[in-house]
C-alpha cells in the first residue's frame, strides 16, 4: 500500500472520502481508492451510516448539477443589473433627501457615502433574507451557493463586498459567472434548486 495515498486519505472529510469511492472513482488510481474504503473502515462506519453519508452525496452532486443546468445567462444579469443600479439610485437619492431635510447634511458632499450604504443594504438584506433582488424577483431568478444550498449571512456580505471590484458589473458577459458569484461561491439560477 502506497504510504503517501494513506496520508492524503487519513487527511480527507468523510464526504470527500465517500466522494471519491462514488462520483470521482474513475479519476483516481485503484490503490488510491482502496486507501479510501480502508480510511472510512478505520473511522468505524457502520453499513447504515456509509449508506446515509452515501445518500448525502448524491444528493449535494444532484443539487449541484440542477443549480449548474439553470444558472441565469448574461442577458438575466443585464436586466439585473440595469434594475439594481435604478433602484439603488432612486433609494440613495430618497436617503439623501431625507438627510437633507431632517438634519441638514448636504447630499452633494456625503452622496458617495450615501451610496455605499445603500448598495449594501439593499444587496444584503434582500439577497440573504430573500434570495433576490429586486432585478432577480423581476426574473424569477433566485441566489443561491454553487452546491445548490441556500447561501448564508457571510456569503451575501462577500458577495456583495465583491460588486465593488472593478469591472466586477462586466465579468458576467465573459464568463458563465461574475467575479462577486465566484469568488463568494454563490451562482444566480433561474428557478429555484432547494427551498429557502
Amino acid at each position: 500500500m502506497n504510504k503517501d495515498f494513506i496520508e492524503v486519505m487519513a487527511l480527507r472529510s468523510d464526504k470527500e472520502l465517500m466522494k471519491i469511492l462514488t462520483i470521482h472513482r474513475q479519476e483516481y488510481q485503484p490503490e488510491a481508492v482502496v486507501c479510501a474504503e480502508n480510511e472510512l473502515k478505520r473511522r468505524g462506519f457502520s453499513t447504515e451510516n456509509l449508506n446515509k453519508l452515501e445518500n448525502e452525496v448524491k444528493t449535494e452532486v444532484q443539487q449541484k448539477l440542477e443549480a449548474d443546468a439553470n444558472i441565469a445567462n448574461s442577458g438575466l444579469r443585464l436586466v439585473h443589473l440595469i434594475i439594481d443600479s435604478i433602484a439603488i439610485a432612486w433609494l440613495t437619492t430618497m436617503l439623501g433627501v431625507i438627510l437633507i431635510f431632517s438634519i441638514g447634511i448636504p447630499f452633494g458632499a456625503n452622496s458617495w457615502w450615501i451610496y455605499l450604504i445603500t448598495t449594501f443594504s439593499y444587496f444584503i438584506f434582500l439577497e440573504y433574507k430573500f434570495g433576490k433582488s429586486l432585478g432577480k424577483l423581476v426574473t424569477k431568478t433566485t441566489v443561491i451557493k454553487s452546491n445548490g444550498e441556500n447561501p448564508t449571512l457571510s456569503d451575501i456580505i462577500i458577495r456583495t463586498l465583491c460588486r465593488f471590484i472593478p469591472f466586477d458589473h462586466f465579468s458576467y458577459l465573459f464568463m458563465k459567472i461574475g467575479f462577486h458569484d465566484y469568488l463568494s461561491n454563490t451562482i444566480v439560477v433561474k428557478k429555484k434548486t432547494n427551498v429557502r
